[in-house]
């Protein structure tokens, strides 16, 4: 019954509420990798080690988001993406990706010293409602 009354609570109250109670809202960015080959993608948001108008990889690959060819997937944030952004920086979103066979294969120090990235996509806010956020690969 307990169960009954919070389902009935919720329901209500997400007709009438600006953020319904114990529903986490996400803001997603949708990534697209339409090559052969698997991706690794790293955004440089405000959690990353380095922003822009730092260009350079971070010391560690742990951030890494690995995406199957012709797969897709998402970066998601609990604060709108606009706001974000305006707080990085130079309002510029970096997002990187990397050969999956390169990222598995070689030593982390070698991709970030010889910058052996595929693409670096630099966003502002704006770029992204463009592209309704969606990111494409290539």
């Amino acid at each position: 019954m307990k169960n009954k009354v919070l389902l009935f609570a919720i329901v209500l109250c997400s007709n009438s509420c600006e953020n319904p109670p114990f529903i986490d809202r996400f803001y997603g960015i949708i990534v697209i990798n339409n090559s052969s080959g698997d991706v690794y993608v790293h955004k440089a948001d405000l959690n990353a080690e380095k922003q822009y108008p730092d260009t350079l990889l971070p010391s560690s690959n742990s951030m890494f988001l690995k995406i199957p060819a012709n797969k897709r997937s998402y970066f998601d944030s609990k604060t709108t993406w606009e706001e974000n952004i305006k707080n990085l920086p130079s309002d510029t979103l970096s997002v990187f990706f990397i050969d999956g066979i390169t990222f598995e294969n070689e030593e982390w120090e070698t991709i970030r010293d010889n910058y052996n990235i595929l693409k670096r996509y630099d966003f502002s806010i704006e770029d992204l409602e463009k592209s309704n956020f969606t990111i494409v690969y290539p």
